[in-house]
């Protein structure tokens, strides 16, 4: 299907990973170089009526990799990573930029995290491997907000608790419980997390290699219907708790994420990609 307003703005192409929504755009030829691109990211996510995006991911050139990416929130803050992006960002370079028959099914990007490899599986199935965690999960001590002071859950032993924290491209904190809304805005800010806070992770553990998540991610702001590095840091936990299994299933509400441990601080993020629909902003339209 293909959407067209009646003025020529950059292009953007709305790909969906596991329930999460980006639009892409092709930036390679210079076509956003004179863009004021928070602005933009805002107007195509949350202006656009009924065609919302959890975020933008802007192709652009380098001459050391295939491209790199200037990745959007949908509210125009910057982000270093996300899995699924990265994902949906691999199938549109080989169909969009290589072309129907891609020349060569391997190519490397650069991210604000570093470098993902990337590999096309089939039409719709990519395989990332993720930046090298910098460092291992750890349990830390959080001063959560006063939101939510009155969780049942989690209210013993006064406002300091132990959670679970690592870095997977952005920081995420993980959360063994039910989710719950209250407590993720609360841990989301913690003081201990810095100004730009953290994405809050639910899990469930089962007795095999599955692993049920949901996240609350910064600059959304809310839960999501997947989350790659997300997914990722699941599995951190679940791997620490259960030593000697290298791949898990994740489970979110969007959709089933493979993980695969490569080594003790790499990881590869299996799923699919989709390609839903093309769409171009209107110029004169505001914020």
């Amino acid at each position: 299907m293909k959407i067209l307003t009646r003025h020529r703005g950059p292009k953007l192409t709305r790909m969906t990973g596991a329930g999460n929504t980006f639009f892409l755009v092709d930036g390679i030829s210079g076509v956003m170089n004179s863009v004021d691109r928070p602005s933009f990211v805002r107007r195509a996510c949350r202006g656009l009526a009924g065609l919302h995006a959890d975020g933008v991911v802007i192709l652009e050139q380098d001459s050391k990799v295939d491209f790199r990416w200037d990745f959007y929130n949908d509210d125009g803050s910057s982000a270093e990573m996300c899995g699924n992006a990265a994902r949906c960002a691999a199938l549109f370079y080989f169909a969009e930029i290589q072309g129907s028959s891609p020349s060569h099914k391997k190519i490397d990007f650069q991210t604000g995290a570093g470098l993902v490899h990337a590999v096309l599986i089939s039409d719709n199935q990519v395989r990332v491997e993720l930046p090298r965690l910098k460092s291992l999960g750890r349990l830390v001590s959080l001063n959560r907000q006063a939101t939510d002071l009155g969780s049942a859950a989690h209210a013993r032993g006064g406002r300091s608790h132990e959670y679970y924290l690592i870095d997977t491209g952005v920081p995420h904190v993980v959360v063994e419980a039910e989710p719950d809304l209250a407590l993720a805005k609360s841990i989301r800010w913690a003081p201990e997390l810095g100004q730009t806070g953290a994405n809050v992770t639910f899990v469930h553990l089962s007795d095999a290699a599955v692993i049920q998540a949901v996240t609350f991610e910064r600059g959304v702001e809310d839960f999501t219907l997947a989350c790659g590095t997300g997914a990722v840091a699941a599995a951190a936990l679940a791997r620490d708790k259960k030593s000697g299994l290298s791949t898990w299933t994740v489970e979110m509400p969007g959709g089933e994420l493979q993980v695969e441990w490569i080594g003790e601080r790499s990881a590869a993020l299996v799923g699919e990609a989709h390609f839903e629909f093309d769409v171009q902003l209107d110029e004169s339209e505001g914020e």
